[in-house]
């Protein structure tokens, strides 16, 4: 982990001090989607492109959907059954999982649908056991204290 987080911070410096950034580059997609892969990861990279001005928390619902060769960011989450990231990339970065957010072909999903949706199909019973997980969790509001926000709004 720390080999992939010392090549993502050093990727990020490389791509911040060569191009401008106001959107997500191509470098800057691939070393998020590589981050969904170890646990924390995610965090560094995300933290790097906050520092950079790369990434802006208002950025984050975006963050679930990123392509990452086919599959959403979120989706690699899912599969590879990453807690903190998926933990970080929904809580503490502050997503409404009632805000419908999540592309599929007829639309868009909240994060807890499309967490409902992977229980059912998802390639893995791991995968399928995590997103069932994820979707009870993220509803209750001591787990995550987001939607004590959202309630108030």
């Amino acid at each position: 982990m720390k080999r992939l987080i010392t090549l993502c911070t050093a990727g990020l410096t490389l791509l911040m001090s060569s191009v401008g950034a106001t959107a997500f580059s191509k470098v800057d997609s691939t070393m998020l989607c590589a981050a969904t892969t170890e646990d924390g990861a995610l965090e560094v990279v995300v933290e790097r492109l906050l520092e950079t001005g790369a990434f802006s928390y208002e950025a984050a619902p975006a963050l679930l959907a990123l392509d990452c060769a086919g599959a959403t960011l979120m989706q690699r989450m899912i599969d590879g059954a990453q807690a903190e990231n998926l933990e970080y990339a929904v809580i503490d970065l502050g997503v409404n999982v009632n805000q419908p957010l999540m592309p599929v072909e007829a639309g868009s999903l909240t994060v807890i649908q499309y967490l409902m949706k992977q229980a059912a199909v998802a390639r893995t019973e791991m995968a399928r056991e995590f997103a069932l997980e994820y979707m009870q969790d993220f509803r209750n509001v001591d787990f995550n204290p987001n939607l004590q926000l959202v309630t108030l709004k």
